[in-house]
């Protein structure tokens, strides 16, 4: 089900059970005891429990997948109360187990080391081993954030297996059909109380299709599935939200483009930078102060925050980058150990949130950034790739403490007006993505394309420099594993955005990667006032980019990250007086 956050979440497992340790080559069987073991987070409890021998150090996750990481195991012979079936793993199947380990991640203190792990971890010669009962249905949480349709924003959703075809209905009940659900895993993010099912209750949960109604594409399949047709343990499941707030009542409708609609309260702004030192001791204070800020910021929600580091243009051998503004040339790993000084910086500073709820922390996306400027090939595309993966592997070696607030991407500004032609672009983005599983953000802009809100998109027209609103649309959202993070810095570039989305919503309807209306993944929105180069506020940026994008029910959404961008050249040791962080 959905969008690109199925392939990152499947890839990471499948890193994940690769950097795990191996199993014995000679597998055993698991064993049954006499045990009582009670699960807080579920109120299930158990009489015998199995014991199987196990990789040391065996991550736990929330649920049958690896989207959230709660634990770990440090004994090699450990008790399992249960399996599931959940995302395919380096095992190469999709046995889960659940049991208790020793040790709990940040933030998952509260959830007392209960959790899943990988048959790949267990050392079983059959999977799901002999005795071992399945899992009394349950649904479990993600720390992935969805905005529906009308713009309604969740910090996180709830997995849950579900009946295969089931229908999604426009309220909580069977008036409209809306849409239909095909896989049997899916997230859904709040439930509500309606009318009676066949289940005997009236609660049903909201979340998004997989395939829409006729005539209701609007809606992009967003509605309510009865509780009947989704696997719970009890109705309502006891953590997951009801459906209420928002500036839109899930079942209501969005006057589309209407001016009188509330504009939705705009994400703190997260602070990036073009890099002009390496100084690691400021990047670690940079990483302290977006810490704090986080902690601050955490009000309604555990804040995410997603900052941009921007090197330059890379070197013609890719080993690389030069400066912005500067002739100076930084190595790759002088870049790494800057990006992994402010993780630590980050770690070293953040604080926990709700405690009254559990333990939580914030946590923050690092883009490493480069430009298509001066070496643009694919052989520089997959040196950049090496950057992000050299980090990716050092905060993965610590997932214990700096890696569990903290995760890297890619990121490119990647602009027409740079002397990297479109189709060396292409070439860089493709080598990227094919050397990497995590994500790519294109930071860039969308010049010359057109800016009249009545531009037919059916047809995909000129950009500057022989670029179209399809090579835009193309590595922001068609080549698979990118999103866009536009830099909005005047009055025309929300209307480029938004209308390439729009482009992308019209050309690629019938065959889009991921069920979204197929429209750009807009994480967020950044400008550079700061810098004296554009007009607008991250405010007015964020603003106006909601309200192009609501233009249209195919590209609405909200984005979740409000982003400005300064030089550090401009920052006093880990403050920056003369940035306008609006």
């Amino acid at each position: 089900m959905k969008r690109f956050l199925r392939l990152l979440l499947a890839l990471a497992m499948l890193t994940a059970g690769l950097l795990a340790g191996a199993a014995p080559a000679s597998a055993s069987s698991c064993s049954q005891r006499s045990e009582s073991h009670a699960d807080p987070n579920t109120g299930q409890s158990w009489s015998t429990v199995s014991y199987c021998g196990n990789d040391s150090g065996a991550a736990l996750y929330a649920g049958a997948n690896n989207s959230t990481l709660v634990g770990w195991m440090d004994s090699t012979s450990s008790w399992f109360s249960c399996y599931r079936h959940g995302q395919q793993h380096a095992g190469g199947n999709d046995v889960w187990y659940y049991t208790q380990g020793d040790r709990s991640a940040s933030g998952w203190q509260g959830r007392q080391a209960w959790g899943f792990m990988p048959a790949v971890n267990l050392w079983t010669s059959t999977d799901p081993s002999p005795g071992v009962p399945a899992c009394a249905p349950d649904m479990w949480q993600s720390n992935e954030s969805q905005t529906d349709y009308a713009g309604q924003y969740w910090p996180a959703d709830w997995y849950s297996h579900n009946r295969a075809g089931a229908a999604l209905y426009a309220g909580p009940d069977t008036g409209t059909t809306v849409g239909y659900m095909d896989s049997t895993t899916s997230w859904f993010v709040c439930y509500a109380h309606g009318a009676q099912h066949a289940g005997g209750n009236d609660v049903w949960y909201y979340t998004q299709g997989d395939r829409a109604a006729a005539g209701q594409g609007s809606r992009r399949a967003w509605g309510y599935m009865p509780a009947v047709d989704v696997s719970t343990r009890q109705d309502p499941y006891d953590s997951i939200p009801a459906c209420s707030g928002g500036s839109t009542p899930p079942g209501g409708t969005i006057p589309v483009g209407d001016t009188t609609t509330t504009t939705p309260p705009k994400p703190a702004t997260d602070r990036s930078f073009y890099v002009q030192s390496m100084d690691n001791a400021m990047a670690d204070g940079l990483g302290c102060t977006q810490a704090n800020l986080d902690v601050a910021n955490s009000v309604n929600y555990v804040k995410t925050s997603y900052v941009i580091f921007a090197f330059g243009g890379q070197t013609s051998n890719g080993s690389g980058t030069q400066l912005p503004g500067l002739s100076t040339i930084v190595s790759n790993s002088a870049i790494e150990s800057y990006v992994e000084a402010y993780a630590t910086g980050y770690h070293r500073c953040v604080r926990p949130v709700f405690p009254e709820h559990g333990t939580h922390y914030p946590f923050v996306n690092i883009g490493i950034g480069t430009n298509n400027d001066i070496a643009v090939t694919a052989a520089t595309g997959r040196a950049w790739a090496g950057v992000v993966n050299d980090v990716d592997n050092w905060l993965r070696a610590r997932s214990g403490d700096i890696g569990s607030t903290a995760q890297v991407n890619g990121a490119n500004d990647m602009e027409p007006g740079f002397s990297g032609s479109i189709a060396a672009t292409r070439a860089w983005v493709q080598a990227f993505h094919d050397s990497t599983y995590r994500l790519l953000t294109n930071f860039g802009s969308a010049d010359g394309c057109p800016v009249s809100m009545s531009t037919d998109t059916r047809v995909n027209h000129s950009c500057n420099n022989g670029w179209t609103m399809e090579d835009i649309y193309w590595i922001s959202q068609g080549v698979g594993r990118a999103s866009a993070e536009p830099e909005i810095y005047n009055g025309d570039q929300p209307k480029q955005w938004a209308l390439i989305s729009r482009y992308g919503a019209t050309a690629h309807a019938s065959g889009c990667p991921y069920v979204s209306g197929c429209g750009i993944p807009y994480i967020g929105v950044w400008d550079h006032h700061a810098t004296g180069d554009g007009t607008n506020t991250a405010t007015t940026a964020w603003n106006l980019m909601w309200q192009y994008l609501g233009q249209d029910s195919r590209t609405a959404m909200v984005p979740a990250f409000s982003m400005e961008i300064c030089y550090t050249s401009q920052v006093t040791g880990a403050r920056s007086p003369s940035c306008q962080w609006s």
